[in-house]
């Protein structure tokens, strides 16, 4: 009896152990505690950490599928906005431009490029990327401001911008992207959208004349040139298709860069390179182009520039008031085809020396040349267009040209 209760504190403390560590050991025999317990413990952290581990695969497996598949979505649209803005190159919105044309036709070739563009590039599980006609908008875009919105509904002439948008969405006709381990979670698809907005900026601050079609030796004064514009004649007509001229209106008014009955200096022949160039020198630069070196010799540089930080820059040249008939066969070499030829603000009559203040570079596609005949009938009649070369160089500080040249660019 002693002995056992001698004992009892020794047996409560070894109850009071146990039922603190006995999980661990037996305090009476010094034993491990049951393995089955242990199993036990790791089998529920086992699942657990499984379970998130699966859904770290679905996360990560899944939205790389969408960073992909946007990716290949932004492609389609950036290709898209790209193809439908250079419908605002078009001879059809050059006639926008001058008040004689429709936008809803210049919009409906630009959808159509949308559609087939985006059609080329596949997108995740797709071998097409189809647009949805409200996905794709034309409006105007102010250049200045680097997030403003495309603005619908515009008038025709201030049109210099689309947006396009490609989905994969349920409501698309390319269906939702298609889960993977995101399933598990009850996630059976995925939704992904790219927008992309290109306009055609055509705030010109020069021209590079080694990347230019060739350049006439020809001026006019820039407000004769103006008129022309507003309320010149639209006597011929250009048929992209077939690269044909005939007669009759098409909605372009022609510039005449030899009009008859005009105030001297409205017009003239350059002296490039060369001062009082014959006319086997004449007819090489029509036949051919202004050669780049003969600018870079006569101002300095084959690269023109019109507008640096923030002003106007011209140049003097000089060159002469009349315009010789012998050149008449050289210029209808280049009939049909894009030239490039010059502005005035003013000039300093010198006889066959006049000099020119060039202000800017115009571009135009040679229609018709009568320099011999009636006096009211002669003329060089060129057709405006927009100048999308990679020769043009364009400043967020120059001011708009009003479409005559740009450059087409993602904007947004």
């Amino acid at each position: 009896v002693d002995d056992w209760a001698s004992a009892l504190p020794a047996v409560q403390a070894g109850h009071v152990m146990h039922e603190l560590y006995g999980r661990h050991a037996n305090v009476f025999t010094g034993e491990r505690c049951a393995p089955s317990r242990q199993r036990g413990v790791v089998a529920v952290l086992t699942l657990v950490l499984l379970f998130v581990m699966v859904g770290f695969a679905a996360l990560t497996i899944d939205v790389g599928a969408m960073y992909n598949t946007r990716g290949d979505l932004q492609d389609a649209a950036d290709s898209a906005a790209l193809a439908a803005a250079a419908a605002l190159t078009t001879d059809e919105m050059m006639a926008v431009r001058m008040d004689n044309g429709s936008i809803d036709s210049v919009e409906a070739d630009g959808h159509f490029s949308a559609h087939t563009y985006s059609q080329s590039n596949p997108s995740f599980g797709r071998t097409a990327t189809y647009l949805q006609t409200s996905d794709i908008n034309f409006g105007w875009l102010d250049l200045l401001s680097s997030n403003s919105p495309v603005i619908v509904g515009v008038a025709g002439e201030d049109v210099n911008a689309v947006t396009v948008t490609a989905r994969r969405t349920s409501e698309s006709s390319n269906g939702p992207l298609d889960a993977m381990f995101s399933r598990i979670f009850g996630t059976n698809s995925l939704e992904v959208t790219a927008t992309a907005t290109a306009s055609f900026d055509d705030r010109i601050s020069g021209f590079d004349t080694n990347l230019e079609p060739g350049m006439l030796p020809f001026t006019i004064h820039e407000n004769l040139y103006n008129q022309y514009l507003s309320s010149g004649d639209d006597d011929y007509s250009y048929d992209g298709d077939d690269s044909t001229i005939s007669s009759g209106s098409d909605g372009v008014r022609e510039v005449n860069l030899f009009p008859h009955g005009t105030a001297p200096g409205n017009f003239g022949i350059l002296n490039i390179g060369t001062p009082n160039q014959g006319t086997p020198a004449l007819r090489n630069d029509i036949e051919n182009g202004v050669d780049p070196e003969d600018f870079e010799a006569e101002t300095g540089s084959a690269i023109l520039t019109f507008w640096e930080n923030g002003s106007p820059t011209t140049y003097q040249i000089t060159g002469n008031p009349g315009m010789h008939a012998s050149l008449e066969s050289s210029i209808m070499q280049r009939q049909g085809e894009v030239v490039g030829y010059f502005l005035h603000n003013n000039y300093v009559e010198q006889g066959a020396n006049a000099t020119y203040t060039i202000t800017r570079v115009v571009f135009a596609r040679v229609m018709d040349v009568q320099l011999n005949g009636p006096p009211s009938q002669r003329g060089i009649f060129l057709q405006p267009t927009s100048q999308v070369g990679g020769g043009v160089h364009i400043s967020v500080d120059a001011p708009s040209s009003n479409g005559e040249a740009g450059r087409l660019v993602i904007s947004r």
